[in-house]
């Protein structure tokens, strides 16, 4: 009899036993399984935006009437663009760089040289002030999907503006408009360019005129 009673005591701990393990494995699968969800969520959430972000890129670079200033490592950029005339300004500590350009000739203005360069060719219009992207450009989902595996999506707020950081790694970093996709930041290989400034359809008619080149010796080069 008490031998009964022990062989069901073991028994009766074998199932203890295994029914404890497989709540401890239906735990561990259930907390797998929430990681995998939430890797997929976040995933799915950066691709969403970088993707959304290439959108809003095409959108932008097709713009013709805008102003856009810029801070880099080494001097400030302005780009004016109305319509097939551009000008895009280059001021440094030594020198202010002008680049006239319409979809007919280009011209390249060197201040401190009162130089002025005229460049006849086909591809003029190529000179003409864009709205710039990222290099972490995609053509479709699949590559965002791609892209968002290699970075790390946070906030931050630059000069006032809520923005996504696009952390690739330390050399490349990108900071998007939240509310626009707008770049307004970008850190690459060591440099750093910023919008500080920016507008789109007010650039009117005497924001690019040609400059006044009285003073400039002028140098004619064909292509």
């Amino acid at each position: 009899m008490m031998y009964n009673k022990v062989i069901n005591k073991d028994i009766t701990e074998e199932k203890g036993e295994l029914e404890m393990k497989k709540k401890i494995l239906k735990m561990i699968f259930i907390i797998i399984l929430i990681i995998v969800i939430i890797f997929l969520i976040n995933l799915f959430r950066k691709a969403i935006i970088i993707n959304e972000y290439a959108k809003k890129l095409d959108e932008y670079q097709k713009q013709t009437n805008f102003y856009a200033k810029f801070q880099t490592d080494k001097d400030i950029q302005e780009m004016w663009r109305k319509d097939n005339i551009g000008i895009t300004k280059y001021t440094s500590e030594n020198d202010i760089r002008t680049i006239y350009a319409t979809s007919n000739e280009t011209w390249m203005i060197f201040n401190s040289k009162k130089i002025a360069q005229k460049f006849e060719n086909q591809n003029a219009g190529a000179f003409l002030p864009i709205i710039e992207g990222a290099t972490l450009y995609t053509d479709n989902f699949g590559q965002a999907l791609q892209m968002a595996l290699k970075s790390q999506i946070t906030s931050e707020n630059i000069n006032g503006q809520d923005c996504y950081k696009i952390y690739i790694d330390e050399d490349f970093q990108v900071f998007i408009n939240k509310e626009n996709y707008l770049k307004i930041k970008e850190i690459n290989s060591g440099s750093t360019r910023e919008l500080i400034e920016y507008s789109f359809g007010t650039v009117k008619d005497d924001d690019v005129k040609m400059p006044n080149l009285d003073e400039y010796e002028i140098e004619e080069i064909k292509e």
